[in-house]
C-alpha cells in the first residue's frame, strides 16, 4: 500500500470507482471487494469479464478457495495457469496448495527465493495450509491469532481473524475434493525445474532399488555363467 493505510487505499479505490474509466472503475471494483474480504463479490467480479486476466484469474482462484470451493478453484488453477505471468502463477499456486492443506508442499514454496512476499504473509498462508488440513491444530491457530493482534499488513490481520473464526465456526475449512481434483494437485509441478522435497527422496529411493537390481541382475548372471561353465568344462 506504499505507506498509505487501509482506509486511505479504500478511500481512493472508491474515488476511482466514482470518477475513473470504465476499465479502471471496474478493477477498482474488483480491487475494492478483495480489500473488504468480500469473496463472493471479489468472485463475481473476477469473473463478469471488465478486469484483464492477469487481474482477475488470481483473484477468482483465491476466492474458489475462501469459499472452499475447492474443485472449482482446482480446475480454474488448472485452466489458467499456462496463461498466467511467473508471479502470479506462482501465487495461485500457492492458493491451491494452501486451500488443500498441502502443508509439505507450501513451505518450500514459501520458502523459494523467488517467492517474495513478507513475513506475516508467509505466516498466514502456512496457518491456513495447517488449519485446512487439521482444524484442530493448535500451532496454526496460534500463528493465525498471533498475526491478528501483530500483523504488520491490514489484510493480513482481518484475513487471520476471518480464518480463525471460520475454524471456531467450522464453516469453508473441511476438505472435500473429487479424486480427479486431488490428483491434479499431486501433478502441480514447481515453476523453475525445481523439484518438491517428498519428490526427491521418492526419487533417490527409485534410483537406490535400481541400483540394487542391477547388482542383484550381475550376481545372478555371474552365478549362472560359472554353473554353466563348471557343467560344460569351459
Amino acid at each position: 500500500m506504499g505507506g498509505h493505510g487501509p482506509t486511505e487505499y479504500a478511500a481512493a479505490l472508491a474515488q476511482i470507482e466514482s470518477s475513473g474509466s470504465r476499465k479502471q472503475r471496474a478493477l477498482a471494483r474488483l480491487l475494492l471487494a478483495h480489500e473488504r474480504r468480500d469473496w463472493n463479490g471479489l468472485l463475481t467480479l473476477a469473473r463478469d469479464g471488465d478486469v484483464p486476466f492477469t487481474d482477475a484469474k488470481p483473484r477468482e482462484i483465491r476466492a474458489l478457495g475462501e469459499l472452499g470451493r475447492l474443485d472449482e478453484m482446482v480446475q480454474t488453477y488448472q485452466k489458467a495457469a499456462k496463461r498466467l505471468p511467473l508471479g502470479s502463477r506462482r501465487e495461485c499456486m500457492l492458493f491451491v496448495l494452501a486451500f488443500t492443506g498441502r502443508v509439505e508442499r507450501v513451505q518450500p514454496l514459501l520458502d523459494r527465493p523467488s517467492f517474495a512476499i513478507d513475513d506475516d504473509s508467509k505466516t498466514y498462508w502456512m496457518g491456513v495450509a495447517r488449519l485446512r488440513r487439521d482444524i484442530h491444530d493448535e500451532a496454526a491457530r496460534s500463528m493465525l491469532r498471533r498475526l491478528t493482534e501483530t500483523g504488520t499488513p491490514d489484510g493480513v490481520r482481518r484475513s487471520a481473524a476471518q480464518q480463525l473464526q471460520q475454524a471456531d465456526q467450522k464453516t469453508r475449512l473441511s476438505i472435500s475434493l473429487t479424486e480427479e481434483s486431488a490428483r491434479a494437485i499431486d501433478a502441480i509441478r514447481p515453476i523453475d525445474g525445481w523439484r518438491w522435497p517428498d519428490e526427491l527422496q521418492q526419487r533417490v529411493k527409485r534410483t537406490r532399488k535400481a541400483r540394487l537390481r542391477a547388482v542383484l541382475l550381475s550376481v545372478l548372471l555371474f552365478m549362472i555363467w560359472t554353473a554353466l561353465r563348471s557343467y560344460y568344462g569351459w
